[in-house]
């Protein structure tokens, strides 16, 4: 069994009595990313990405999100890629049982060079936001073409977003002011994250030939890692 952040196994009489599992999509992912999980004996509630506002850092967008959690609850927050980000923040002034990211980021120093040349040279300021989904695609199919296991579901899910939610996650992401890991974070990471490469993360827990994809195309060995995970909070 994977020994939970908090360090200590507690039990609960009953489904409803268990913490609630929040789950924070990526910022080109929606509730579909999870579809083919099962998190099993446990409530689990989707967090909404609205649009960020034009000069709002993650820790204010992170804020925000934290508004659709319920604290009097005892809660888990599960987050992928710049979901995972944000839970890392809400953390900060919250208090989860637990926060798992996956295919994410615990600071900035996780995220890949061409980020902080991104920052450095902000050009990607200056592209309409018309043109983010396109791009979307087409960095997708370069980066991450095991995308098109569930070409279908992941089209689906950037197509539905906002392009100027998708241009301003951007600019959250780049902006990201998060100096130093936090050692409460429980990272699952896949070895063929060409995204943001696993050879830049600290101590995840390794998903064989995981793409950053692999919330869906690896849902069982995901899920699986999280249930193992949820196990102390189960009879």
């Amino acid at each position: 069994i994977l020994p939970g952040a908090n360090g200590s196994a507690q039990v609960y009489e009953s489904r409803e009595a268990r913490p609630v599992v929040y789950l924070i999509p990526g910022h080109g992912s929606d509730y579909r990313i999870f579809g083919e999980w099962d998190l099993k004996g446990f409530d689990t509630r989707h967090i909404e990405l609205p649009t960020p506002e034009k000069r709002e850092s993650m820790t204010e967008y992170s804020h925000r999100l934290a508004d659709q959690i319920d604290t009097n609850r005892e809660f888990i927050l599960v987050g992928i890629s710049f979901g995972g980000m944000n839970a890392v923040e809400i953390a900060e002034y919250l208090d989860p049982l637990e926060v798992i990211i996956i295919s994410s980021a615990k600071c900035r120093s996780e995220l890949p060079l061409r980020y902080r040349f991104m920052k450095a040279l902000p050009l990607y300021g200056i592209i309409p936001a018309r043109l983010y989904i396109p791009l979307g695609h087409f960095a997708r199919a370069v980066f991450e073409p095991d995308y098109k296991r569930d070409e279908e579901v992941f089209r689906a899910m950037l197509n539905a977003k906002d392009p100027q939610f998708v241009k301003r996650a951007i600019r959250l992401t780049v902006r990201w002011q998060r100096s130093e890991c936090s050692d409460r974070v429980i990272h699952i990471h896949g070895t063929r994250d060409h995204t943001l490469p696993y050879r830049n993360i600290a101590e995840p827990i390794a998903i064989e030939d995981g793409s950053h994809m692999m919330a869906l195309t690896e849902a069982e060995a995901v899920s699986g890692i999280i249930n193992e995970i949820l196990d102390q909070y189960r009879n």
